[in-house]
């Protein structure tokens, strides 16, 4: 382990394709935490589209989400998410713990990776998947041998980050990884997408944008249900206020049963019925954006026990789910052996 002095450079980051937030503390202290958009606007002069100024982490209809596909897809797009790892303003010299998509994808991790080495200049760096720190974080600790040990690192438990780009689906027995995998099909920007769609086919030419389409899910409430209303352009009336919580209530409701039929498949057919029982014992884990709509996690339990015929099936989820992966990933630095971790 780092010595006192170092204890004070514990990082954790999330590099997240919707959000990017960081994590430290002194010694003992509440993690204070640094939440901004993975976005990058461009501020041109109208009349002679010269670049004027750029907008890092301020959403505007323009704004450009260089990890949208959950990781770094083309070189292009480097400078742009260093740009925004700056932002966060993480000293030099740290050691750092980043919680990072568990997409498969090698030339877009490694780009990922020579971002978050140039831009945070880290003694060293442990990279560690987003799905497996949010879990760090809602497990918390549990006394083993009377010591007190991170439950992530020891017992049976099944995640799921709810993500923009990504569901994450992560496997644990007794601390280890058994299964880990993210899918793209299922994510809060599909959500947005058919969000998007089904207001147009349902009621014609909707004067709305994506950002404001983002907005009505993430401030949505399943539970106690308020008026959405947009603005609809029509042939007779011009513009007409139209209210829409029905079709947010519909689309996130597809998703609800989207998620909860992933994960009964991949239970299904990667576990044997009695390791199944054994890893739901355990609440299932939920972090990640889309875990933040209020009643989202109740409807995903319901639909669950529906599907499993398993009503003692719980689902454990978090406040603040993307910023759960950040204080996860600290949370670990401070397990790390420092010593043997290479030089960045």
């Amino acid at each position: 382990m780092p010595d006192n002095k170092e204890i004070n450079r514990l990082i954790g980051v999330k590099i997240g394709s919707t959000y990017s937030v960081s994590a430290a503390r002194e010694e003992h202290e509440t993690p204070v935490t640094n939440v901004i958009k993975s976005c990058v606007s461009p501020v041109t002069d109208p009349d002679t589209t010269v670049l004027n100024d750029t907008y890092i982490g301020v959403e505007r209809p323009d704004s450009v989400f260089p990890l949208d596909k959950g990781i770094i897809e083309n070189d292009a797009n480097i400078l742009l998410t260093i740009a925004i790892i700056n932002k966060l303003n993480i000293p030099p010299g740290a050691y750092v713990v980043a919680a990072i998509p568990a997409l498969e994808l090698t030339d877009g991790r490694a780009r990922l990776k020579r971002a978050l080495l140039e831009s945070l200049k880290p003694a060293k760096m442990v990279l560690s998947p987003e799905v497996y720190c949010g879990a760090v974080t809602a497990l918390g600790y549990s006394e083993i041998n009377g010591k007190q040990r991170l439950k992530a690192l020891h017992s049976d438990f099944l995640a799921l980050n709810l993500g923009s780009t990504t569901t994450e689906v992560l496997i644990a027995l007794h601390g280890e990884r058994k299964y880990l995998k993210a899918f793209t099909k299922v994510c809060g920007n599909m959500v947005d997408s058919e969000l998007f769609d089904t207001l147009h086919n349902t009621f014609g030419k909707v004067l709305i944008t994506m950002p404001q389409i983002r907005d009505i899910k993430e401030q949505f409430n399943m539970i106690n249900q308020k008026d959405v209303i947009v603005n609809v352009l029509t042939h007779s009336d011009g513009v007409k206020k139209v209210p829409v919580q029905k079709v947010v209530m519909s689309v996130l409701d597809n998703y609800v049963f989207n998620v909860s039929d992933l994960l009964v498949n991949i239970l299904k057919n990667n576990l044997t019925p009695e390791t199944i029982a054994q890893v739901l014992d355990t609440p299932i884990v939920l972090t990640g954006g889309m875990n933040n709509i209020p009643g989202l996690a109740e409807r995903i339990e319901k639909k669950m026990r529906e599907l499993l015929h398993y009503e003692k099936l719980t689902v454990l989820k978090q406040v603040d789910g993307h910023i759960a992966p950040a204080i996860g990933a600290l949370t670990l630095s401070t397990e790390i052996n420092w010593e043997k971790i290479p030089v960045a």
